[in-house]
């Protein structure tokens, strides 16, 4: 799905930085 939605990737990739606190 990632491949369909490069979007959703990008947002998971910030969401794991929001998580870290970066």
């Amino acid at each position: 799905m990632e491949a369909l939605n490069p979007v959703m990737g990008i947002a998971n990739l910030v969401g794991l930085a929001s998580a870290y606190g970066v």
